[in-house]
């Protein structure tokens, strides 16, 4: 198997939320292998690893630095070709628990639904730096700046930690905000942009 071809395996077992980028090999193909560079969807980060279980972890923790919701894995189970994966039995029991936390689920999504409704419209920025929290889902930062793209000179988030990131021009293609997001937008003009609310 290729580094190539190991990379993308390792990418599948991480889930459709990540990205691989290709092999760290700042020597060029014939010098020293560093890992495999990965970008998270949901975050926007980039970042590597050797293995599927350091790519794992190193996942897990950026998404808890990033205050992004928790990975999930994707399923590989191993199964040998002409045998069939045991079948297990699931207790009836199991039916009630799981029909209540689908209608706690349920009531929760039209509660956030209502709660999205009532945000505004749109809101007005002014000129410098304005704090705002994205409400809408998660979306790359150049669609959520689409109507004032031209007028924005610096464009940040503020990470779980308290600490602002810059995320640069060439980024905002890439970089996913999620929902909940606080962020900086600092525009030479004043102008309304949609999908933000302005931080409590």
């Amino acid at each position: 198997m290729s580094i190539i071809e190991e990379g993308q395996k390792i990418a599948r077992k991480l889930g459709g939320e990540v990205i691989y980028e290709g092999p760290w090999l700042p020597n060029g193909e014939k010098g020293e292998f560093y890992g495999h560079w990965f970008t998270d969807r949901v975050t926007g980060s980039s970042f590597s690893a050797k293995t599927l279980e350091e790519a794992k972890a190193t996942l897990i923790q950026s998404r808890k630095d990033w205050g992004a919701r928790p990975p999930v894995f994707a399923n590989d189970p191993a199964v040998e070709e002409g045998k069939k994966p045991k079948e297990r039995e699931i207790s009836p029991l199991w039916i009630i628990p799981v029909g209540i936390i689908l209608g706690i689920g349920a009531g929760l999504a039209i509660l956030n639904a209502l709660a999205r409704e009532e945000a505004p419209e749109e809101i007005e920025l002014s000129p410098g730096a304005n704090i705002v929290k994205w409400v809408g889902p998660p979306t790359y930062v150049s669609d959520a700046l689409a109507d004032i793209i031209d007028y924005v000179e610096i464009f940040s988030v503020l990470r779980a930690d308290g600490v602002w990131i810059e995320i640069t021009r060439d980024g905002w293609d890439t970089w996913i905000i999620p929902t909940n997001q606080i962020c900086g937008i600092y525009v030479d003009r004043a102008c309304t942009v949609k999908g933000f609310v302005w931080v409590e």
